[in-house]
């Protein structure tokens, strides 16, 4: 563990190698859940790693994303379609496809301020509400590469990192998009016009966002880090003034602004 310019070694249970660790996610409580090889679960009880678990249906698959929710569980993205939560020892549910969820592979979870849990994937952006799961994908407007990472602004909008840029969606845009299958997202994308270093990339891991504890952005980019910070850039857009240069009436140039009557065609 680090904090500030301290590193402390926090010891794994004996000949259990460091290396079989295959995805991590803090808990509400400030300490760590490990998932590992094998569908090993362990957790960080004061300073020492402890092995709570072992999920029969992770034993042959690769835990690809993890994430400790407000509840006290641990929800664990692996193989190709598959998102379980363990809420304690021989407590696991698996939700796919059938649930609601959308297809794989997964690379990213949250849980927002209301409690629901977010998954990003290759293809989807997935929603689970308590019940079960509601997908959106390209044809509500996501990018052909889907979710890379997902991130939740203090202000409430969700921020998808996709190979395109960085967009800004609102909640709401997913709530109207489910609603209606096939009715379109609208949101604001960001990219290097804009001022991001790259494009952003999953390199090694399920941790190519973070927030940080004074709500700026960071993102993993193909060409370095960049920081968004969303207050800045949550004013309204403003449409742009229209300026009329010419008017006519039936090919005639209208200096008054004044059609006659039986206009037949009209030109701006």
């Amino acid at each position: 563990s680090i904090e500030g310019a301290e590193q402390t070694r926090v010891p794994f249970p004996p000949r259990f190698p460091v290396s079989w660790t295959e995805a991590i996610a803090a808990d509400q409580a400030g300490g760590l859940w490990v998932a590992a090889l094998g569908g090993v679960i362990l957790h960080d009880n004061g300073g020492r790693f402890q092995v709570v678990d072992q999920v029969e249906a992770l034993r042959d698959t690769r835990v690809v994303a993890a994430l400790g929710d407000r509840q006290g569980r641990l929800w664990l993205a692996y193989g190709n379609d598959r998102v379980g939560v363990w809420s304690g020892k021989g407590q696991f549910r698996s939700f796919g496809p059938q649930d609601g969820l959308g297809a794989g592979p997964y690379y990213s979870m949250i849980e927002d301020t209301s409690g629901r849990i977010w998954v990003g994937s290759g293809a989807s952006l997935s929603r689970y509400d308590g019940t079960r799961f509601a997908s959106v994908t390209r044809a509500n407007g996501l990018p052909p590469t889907g979710v890379l990472s997902l991130l939740e602004a203090k202000e409430g909008h969700l921020w998808l990192a996709s190979t395109v840029g960085v967009m800004r969606l609102s909640p709401s845009e997913f709530d109207h998009a489910i609603s209606a299958p096939g009715t379109p997202m609208y949101f604001r994308l960001y990219d290097t016009s804009d001022g991001l270093a790259g494009f952003p990339a999953v390199i090694g891991g399920d941790r190519a966002a973070a927030r940080a504890a004074d709500g700026l952005l960071w993102f993993i980019t193909s060409r370095g880090l960049s920081m968004v910070d969303p207050v800045a850039l949550s004013t309204a857009y403003r449409a742009p003034k229209v300026g009329i240069d010419e008017i006519r009436a039936d090919d005639r140039v209208v200096s008054d602004r004044r059609l006659r009557p039986g206009t037949a065609k009209l030109e701006i």
